[in-house]
This record gives structure tokens, C-alpha cells and sequence, in this order.
């Protein structure tokens, strides 16, 4: 990330970002993809998921899953 964010350059305010906000830049848009995908087979067919638990699974699943919740309006994961 350290190599990505001397590519990247500084923002609109000159500042260069750190590899962490690099890093965390990136968690955030695999969070916002995930949740998404979520809304899209769920949500837009007229289901309700803030009535339900999300369920985790996998390597990653933990690191996501409360943030993902989050950005769902969920208040429960099943992991």
C-alpha cells in the first residue's frame, strides 16, 4: 500500500494519503460492494433486512460482516 499511495499522489488538498487510508480505502469499497450485492437480491425485491440476522462465512467473513450490517441497517450477524 505504501507503493500505491506514492502512485496515487495527493489528494485535492495536497496531502498524501498514508498506506493505511490506502488500506482502509479499500476495505470501505469491498464493504460497500458486498452490501450492494445484498440490496440487490434482497432489497430491490421488496425484502425488509432489517429484520434479519447476516450470516457470515469464510476467511474474511468476520472482518466485513459488522460493517457490512452497518451499512444494511441490520443489527445482528450469525457467524
Amino acid at each position: 500500500f505504501e507503493a500505491l499511495a506514492k502512485e496515487i499522489g495527493p489528494d485535492e488538498n495536497g496531502r498524501h494519503r498514508t498506506p493505511e487510508e490506502i488500506a482502509d480505502g479499500f476495505l470501505k469499497i469491498a464493504v460497500e460492494n458486498m452490501a450492494n450485492a445484498i440490496k440487490k437480491i434482497s432489497v430491490e425485491r421488496g425484502h425488509d433486512v432489517t429484520h434479519y440476522a447476516l450470516s457470515c462465512f469464510g476467511g474474511a467473513g468476520g472482518q466485513h460482516a459488522c460493517q457490512i450490517a452497518d451499512r444494511l441497517g441490520m443489527q445482528k450477524v450469525h457467524i
